[in-house]
């Protein structure tokens, strides 16, 4: 893995590695946000209930119904992270 930029690096001038996900599914480079925090946590995470999943989006990505889309709760926080007043998720349900 190729470090971008030194916020890229942990300690030991490591690459960060994304947990999962895709990098479009994030509004800004994951662990680019305030340390400690995680998307679960942020005000743009929502959970869409699908028939027998739940599916976490941001909402400042142009959300689709497909995995594209979808990003990992326990990703670092990135830059437009935004502290969920509730402490926890939106949820919604799928039509």
């Amino acid at each position: 893995m190729t470090i971008l930029n030194q916020s890229d690096a942990d300690l030991f001038q490591q690459a960060v590695k994304l947990v999962g996900g895709r990098l479009s599914a994030y509004a800004d480079l994951p662990g680019s946000g305030p340390t400690g925090k995680a998307c679960k946590t942020c005000d743009h995470h929502i959970a869409w209930h699908g028939n027998t999943k739940v599916y976490h989006k941001c909402d400042l990505i142009k959300m689709t119904h497909g995995s594209a889309t979808d990003i990992k709760v326990r990703t670092p926080a990135c830059a437009k992270y935004l502290e969920s007043a509730e402490g926890n998720q939106t949820t919604k349900e799928e039509s």
